[in-house]
């Protein structure tokens, strides 16, 4: 098996996570519109953003 390779920094990497925790809606089951679908992926899209990344759905 080969080496695993960086493709994250650790500060991007721990931004993602950040920003992710900051959104219970993407992890938390109990989070009251966890199924929707639509919101998440407008929380995707500003995370995206943030990192300086670009983010589509489809």
């Amino acid at each position: 098996m080969p080496p695993k390779m960086d493709i994250w920094s650790s500060d991007a990497e721990q931004l993602l996570i950040d920003l992710v925790k900051a959104r219970a809606i993407l992890w938390d089951i109990i989070y009251r519109n966890y199924r929707r679908n639509d919101l998440k992926e407008i929380q995707w899209e500003e995370i995206s953003k943030k990192m300086g990344l670009l983010y589509s759905s489809k």
